[in-house]
């Protein structure tokens, strides 16, 4: 595992690339975390079991905090979709630049996973992988709330505290989500992978449906039992199995 700075614009990415113990590397998997969280520096969390397992299967990953996440550069209430998507396409192009030849695979987790999506079509990767993606949070913030936090969608706040996160939202978050065109999504036309917990408590089971007819039959998809967002139980070894299937096959 070694630590890396990716530039982008006048800002710095920073996180790691956990290289398995061979020579060749063919697949690089680049994992996407979550609204506010970072690529998974504790022990047991998602993104660190998801590089772990893949590490142990023989595949190199690379996951990195967004900006205005963890160790990255700049202000959390400046992050957008469009800066998180600037975000997927440097670190995409530092990737290429180090291992010209491997496959590239974008494995999303909750926002993560909406921004794989949205960023998949642009970047032309091989394979895309969507663990419990939060595309809900679009339709949610066009209602007028966002985990739980209610704002006025025809006066919009230039700043808004979400308590369920302990994060302050920019404005320009929020309008991006009410203008962001979700077909575009259905521009990739790779192969995907979709999971979700049977008990996700904050991404509707009915998301999966989109996704369904975002990819037209293109799509596998893993349900399974644990029991939250985050796959917290024994079934998350399942499902990362599922994962490291999907990656292997031709």
């Amino acid at each position: 595992m070694k630590e890396f700075e990716c530039k982008r614009n006048n800002s710095i990415l920073r996180g790691y690339i956990d290289v398995p113990n061979k020579k060749l590397i063919t697949d690089i998997i680049i994992l996407l975390h979550g609204f506010g969280a970072d690529y998974g520096r504790t022990a047991g969390s998602l993104m660190a079991d998801c590089a772990k397992d893949l590490g142990r299967a023989g595949y190199c990953s690379i996951r990195f905090d967004f900006y205005g996440c963890g160790k990255s550069d700049g202000a959390f209430k400046q992050m957008t979709l469009s800066s998180q998507l600037s975000d997927v396409v440097a670190v995409v192009q530092m990737t290429r630049s180090l291992y010209p030849m491997a496959k590239i695979t974008l494995l999303g987790f909750s926002e993560g996973g909406l921004i794989a999506s949205l960023a998949a079509p642009m970047l032309k990767v091989d394979k895309l992988i969507l663990l419990a993606p939060a595309i809900s949070i679009l339709a949610e913030i066009n209602r007028g709330r966002l985990l739980g936090t209610a704002f006025d969608t025809d006066c919009l706040p230039d700043t808004l505290y979400v308590n369920r996160i302990d994060r302050i939202i920019g404005k320009a978050f929020i309008q991006e989500c009410i203008n962001c065109d979700i077909r575009q999504i259905s521009k990739y036309l790779g192969p995907v992978l979709y999971c979700q917990s049977l008990h996700d408590e904050y991404v509707p089971q009915e998301v999966e449906k989109s996704y369904q007819k975002f990819y037209s039959g293109r799509m596998d998809v893993v349900r399974v039992n644990t029991s939250n967002h985050i796959f917290t139980g024994h079934e998350r070894k399942t499902m990362l199995g599922k994962v490291i299937d999907f990656i292997s096959r031709k």
